[in-house]
């Protein structure tokens, strides 16, 4: 039976272990990625740390048949690099971890993000949830900028001294049919096919997110949801909730409106103010 070298990068420390094609998992071990603040670069520690962690187990490479990866941060699938972490971990963006595997242990190497290979392992695992993926809208508010990267429908809305503004574009069947000219914002909305997402997280090894950043100015807001509540919530009904509640109260109050309006998805909502 093919047994693989599996790889977890995290932001304090990198686990691995050995597991056959059935994921199996026959040894493991951990190691801390920050012992030294990260004086030795990332990479570095985990390359070292799967040289020893094969030497213990007595495990040649040339015997695996392959190394899977799964590491945090923005992680390009293909190329097998690290492209953004947001500055949290020194010295880890531009990472080459397919590059520098292969080259050293001369396998095979699949990298993915933790996040996607979670979900994809937990889907693959339970026949039950197979096909199971979910949406993800992140939102950053740092040095007066607002990062927001979203795959899916969730979505992030923008509150500034203009208006509102939503500034994700939904990954879905319905706004592919808008942008076409198809079928209308409105008729968007009450579509049989409006839940037909395109991009999710989780179904596939690969998935691509988008992507922005804007001006966070002071008494600007942030408002990151799920279709739970963008499905009920017009422009207009949104600014009249921000003009009378903050924070979590915000939150709060938007949930109860969607549970209002019938709740027929999860509702989620996150709020992010510059005070």
């Amino acid at each position: 039976m093919k047994q693989y070298l599996a790889i977890d990068i995290g932001g304090t420390a990198v686990k691995l272990g050995i597991v056959d094609e059935e994921g199996r998992v026959l040894s493991r071990t951990e190691q801390s990625v920050c012992f030294d603040n990260y004086e030795t670069p990332i990479l570095t520690t985990v390359l070292s740390a799967a040289e020893q962690f094969l030497k213990e187990q007595a495990v040649e490479p040339q015997g695996l048949a392959g190394i899977g990866v799964s590491a945090t941060g923005q992680v390009d699938d293909r190329a097998g690099v690290v492209i953004g972490t947001n500055g949290k971990i020194p010295g880890y963006e531009g990472s080459r971890i397919k590059e520098e595997m292969e080259s050293r242990f001369h396998l095979p190497v699949w990298v993915l993000n933790d996040a996607n290979a979670a979900v994809l392992h937990r889907a693959q695992e339970d026949p039950a949830l197979n096909g199971m993926g979910t949406t993800v809208v992140v939102s950053i508010a740092a040095g007066g900028v607002l990062h927001i990267a979203h795959a899916g429908d969730s979505r992030c809305y923008l509150k500034t001294a203009l208006g509102v503004k939503q500034v994700t574009t939904d990954h879905s069947f319905v706004q592919q049919l808008v942008e076409s000219g198809a079928i209308t914002e409105d008729e968007a909305r009450v579509h049989p096919q409006r839940n037909l997402i395109t991009r999710v997280v989780g179904v596939h090894p690969e998935v691509e997110c988008d992507y922005g950043c804007y001006k966070f100015e002071p008494g600007d807001l942030a408002l990151s949801c799920t279709d739970g509540l963008s499905n009920y919530l017009e422009r207009d009904t949104l600014l009249l909730f921000i003009s009378n509640y903050q924070g979590e109260e915000l939150a709060d109050e938007l949930i109860r409106y969607a549970n209002s309006k019938g709740g027929s998805d999860n509702v989620t909502v996150a709020v992010i103010e510059n005070r």
